[in-house]
């Protein structure tokens, strides 16, 4: 019998919020004010760039009113579904050093 190992659905926090900013119906510009994070944070949040940290998810509370430990678990989740993401080696060595085998 084979088992299956299944690699778990990473979904980035920035997406979660892009669709909770679209369901608002307002601007980054305007969900800036209500959480009071600046847009640039915003931004890296929506295309992955930073981490959502304590402060940050207590920003997003205000301006959703999605409890900050949402936020936090979700971006915790995502880091645990990178990390356990298998690795292709024969890809990385193709990738990183041009190795074809």
């Amino acid at each position: 019998m084979k088992l299956h190992q299944h690699t778990p659905i990473a979904t980035p926090p920035g997406m979660t919020l892009q669709e909770k900013i679209n369901e608002m119906g307002v601007s980054i510009a305007d969900f800036s004010q209500l959480s009071g994070l600046d847009e640039s944070i915003i931004n890296s949040i929506l295309s992955n760039e930073i981490k959502i940290d304590y402060d940050i998810a207590n920003g997003l509370k205000l301006a959703t009113e999605i409890p900050s430990y949402f936020w936090i678990n979700l971006q915790m989740n995502y880091d645990r579904a990178i990390a356990d993401k298998p690795i292709d080696i024969m890809e990385f060595l193709h990738n990183t050093f041009g190795v074809t085998l």
